[in-house]
């Protein structure tokens, strides 16, 4: 606990109503275009109601779990649930400019993901 905020490393404990800093799932996007070509990059997962970050990997050899596409994150910890994975969106840095994506659930449903 740091100044109120909580941090742990987010395979065990459960959602205490606290603002939260976790890591455990290694967050990725990827993102492809007509042509089927694409990239895939680690990010930042936030929610301001439910107040939690989830911290991508710090290793460059993890390249992550893509958010968009794996329905078995809730699973990965117990401090997820699908309604909060539903309103969690991505953030990706270019350089030092945050590329801010919609709510992991508004692109699922976009997409038919």
């Amino acid at each position: 606990d740091l100044g109120g905020v909580r941090i742990v490393h987010g395979h065990e404990g459960l959602r205490d109503g606290r603002p939260t800093v976790m890591g455990h799932i290694h967050p990725s996007i990827a993102v492809r275009d007509s042509s089927g070509a694409g990239v895939k990059e680690s990010c930042f997962l936030y929610s301001d109601g439910e107040e939690v970050l989830i911290l991508p990997a710090l290793s460059i050899v993890a390249s992550g779990v893509d958010v968009l596409r794996e329905r078995q994150m809730a699973h990965m910890s117990p401090l997820l649930s699908d309604a909060l994975l539903a309103d969690l969106r991505p953030v990706v840095f270019s350089g030092t400019k945050p590329l801010r994506f919609p709510r992991i659930g508004a692109v699922r449903n976009s997409e038919g993901v």
